[in-house]
Order: C-alpha cells, then structure tokens, then sequence
C-alpha cells in the first residue's frame, strides 16, 4: 500500500452510502451530516492530489515521486506513512465531493412537491 491506488474505490464506496441515505432520507439530512459544499471538498482533494503529484517536480524528481516518512508517537509506536496517502485521500475527496454534488442535483430535480 505504498504506491497510489484506492482512492479512487473508496471514494466510490462512500459515494454509495451518501446514494443510499439520499433514498431513505431528506436531502438536508445529508447535506447537514457532510457539513461541507460538495464542490469544495471536490476542490480541496483537487490541490491536494494534484500539489502532492506536482511539489516533487520543484525538487527535481519525476511527476508523482512518493516518499515515505516514518515518525514514532508516544501512544500509538511507529506510523509509517508516505505521500501516495495524500494524493489518494485528495482523489477521494474529488469523487465522494463529486459524486455528492450529483446526488444533491439529481434528488432536488426529481423530488415531487406537495
């Protein structure tokens, strides 16, 4: 799990729970359990994926170079995490910002007023 991929599925995954809470429940309930305007957290995982894609350009390394960190906290021993987690948590940030922005669309176009 050191090499980017995942972000994609698991933004996917997500997506299906926010398409199936959209079925048994009102749209606000949604829209106040995400707390966040969809496009921007689209946005967000945009600069993320694309700045951890970009930033080793500027150190001249290849486009999508990935290093490893490895920190020890006190109560939880060694992580070892490395920069293909940032850019999978920003392509899953774009779909899930993406994919809710459609539901949204989509259910407040076909709701039946009363």
């Amino acid at each position: 799990h050191n090499e980017p991929g995942g972000g994609f599925i698991a933004g996917v995954a997500s997506a299906i729970s926010l398409i199936l809470l959209n079925m048994t429940q009102d749209s606000d309930v949604i829209k106040k359990f995400l707390k966040v305007d969809p496009l921007s957290l689209a946005g967000i995982g945009l600069l993320l994926a694309y700045s951890t894609a970009l930033i080793p350009v500027m150190f001249s390394k290849p486009f999508l170079f990935h290093k490893m960190f490895h920190l020890h906290l006190p109560l939880f021993g060694n992580l070892h995490i490395g920069t293909a987690f940032l850019f999978d948590l920003g392509v899953y940030l774009v779909v899930v910002g993406v994919v809710s922005k459609m539901i949204f669309v989509f259910s407040e176009k076909t709701q039946v007023e009363n």
